[in-house]
């Protein structure tokens, strides 16, 4: 007779848990943002979610699993409620190993359950081009399979190995991005109500990221089927790389973030270069994420604790403000959409805060937090944790020192002030 209908639930929410699943400081946190990407929720990027099971919408999480925190992920159904909830749009990350059925029904769970003033964005998983994930693998064989490596297209990507390999992945991602879109526009009736994005490489060497973004939106005319071309173009990758520890270990922080403005400034070009190729063919430029990226994406983020130590000092230094303000400003110049990445993540210092009830408030969120206070059209009045302003002093009768306490400085405070020789005092 074991125990049964376990709950784990923060105290003070016992009577509200079902009908209010999301902590009230989090929802007025992110009511700041017009668009939320669950890919993390998704957890796309995981070995065991690419699999064929994974692609069958009965294995999916629901709310009534045990938990919603293991690496199956969160059920749909929470994304969509926390969209609503926040009053923001949804973007969503469709199994690589998705079926027709999964995808028909994912669309209709979409169409039903999502405001109908919302909307969401579809992509095929997530970075696909991105060899160290399982989903390049798995789009790979599906595009040799469909004979989509070309000897020819390969020449422009001869640096990775298995180059048509790799043209055969893009070639896939975006063939069957047009099926998945195809899906969700017959159940939903007319793309009024969702948005189809195919995403690339914004890797930095100019010609080849046009070629990346060719190849996706060319491939069978997919841009005419699509509604936006996205990339990531992050800056700062080298501090958490290997071979360039000791050149971050023995470098001034002051040197290290000129040479990330630098970066900054050049992925900058590489979404202007994007944005290119995108308007030629009548679409937006999107990101699917954005920021630093001063951080290797694993359990170890870091070479080294000397690489650590001086990471943590660049994140956390006052010209990031600056940085960030700077990129912001520069991207909406030209780009549409921009998703950071992401809210709060620990790892490496790559969430814009540390939580999201307590600071350290970084610089760079500050910096966003400023940017939508200026440019954003929604809920921009969050007021972070460990930012609100300071209290007016109080007059307290007998502080002297003005610190809001009446104690033993304060005596010495009185002693200075009476400008007294061996006096005698009794307070």
């Amino acid at each position: 007779d074991y125990i049964r209908n376990i709950r784990v639930i923060m105290p003070g929410h016992e009577e509200t848990f079902t009908s209010a699943p999301f902590h009230p400081t989090y929802i007025q946190f992110l009511r700041q943002f017009s668009l939320l990407r669950f890919m993390d929720w998704s957890d796309t990027n995981e070995p065991e979610n690419v699999t064929p099971e994974a692609g069958l919408w009965e294995n999916r999480v629901t709310p009534d699993h045990a938990s919603q925190g293991t690496i199956r992920g969160v059920a749909y159904e929470h994304m969509i409620d926390l969209a609503n909830e926040v009053g923001s749009d949804l973007w969503i990350s469709v199994p690589i190993t998705a079926t027709d059925d999964f995808i028909d029904s994912l669309a209709t769970l979409v169409r039903d359950r999502l405001d109908q003033q919302r909307l969401a964005y579809i992509e095929l998983s997530n970075e696909i081009w991105n060899r160290d994930f399982p989903q390049h693998a798995v789009a790979t064989a599906a595009g040799r399979a469909r004979g989509y490596a070309d000897t020819e297209a390969a020449t422009s990507f001869q640096f990775l190995t298995d180059s048509e390999g790799f043209v055969a992945a893009l070639r896939y991602q975006s063939a069957r991005s047009i099926e998945v879109f195809q899906i969700f526009e017959s159940v939903m009736g007319a793309r009024d109500r969702f948005r189809g994005v195919i995403c690339g490489w914004a890797i930095d060497d100019l010609t080849i990221a046009t070629n990346i973004a060719e190849e996706l939106l060319d491939w069978q005319n997919a841009h005419a089927s699509v509604d936006a071309y996205a990339i990531a173009p992050y800056f700062g990758f080298f501090i958490a790389q290997e071979d360039f520890a000791d050149r971050v270990v023995s470098r001034s922080v002051e040197a290290l973030l000129d040479t990330i403005t630098q970066d900054m400034r050049f992925m900058l070009d590489v979404g202007r270069t994007a944005q290119d190729v995108a308007a030629a063919r009548g679409l937006d430029l999107m990101t699917y994420e954005a920021g630093h990226h001063m951080v290797r994406a694993t359990e170890v983020p870091y070479p080294s604790d000397d690489v650590r130590a001086k990471a943590d000092l660049v994140h956390a230094d006052e010209r990031m403000y600056d940085i960030y303000a700077e990129y912001l400003a520069g991207w909406f110049e030209f780009g549409d959409h921009m998703t950071l990445f992401s809210d709060f993540l620990a790892l490496g210092n790559f969430g814009l805060a540390s939580r999201w009830d307590q600071s350290p408030i970084y610089p760079k969120y500050r910096a966003v937090h400023d940017f939508l206070l200026t440019t954003a059209p929604g809920d921009s009045t969050f007021v972070p944790p460990g930012t609100e302003p300071e209290p007016e002093p109080v007059s307290i009768p007998g502080d002297g020192d003005g610190d809001g306490d009446v104690d033993v400085d304060d005596f010495f405070a009185f002693a200075d002030a009476f400008g007294s020789q061996g006096g005698v005092f009794d307070l």
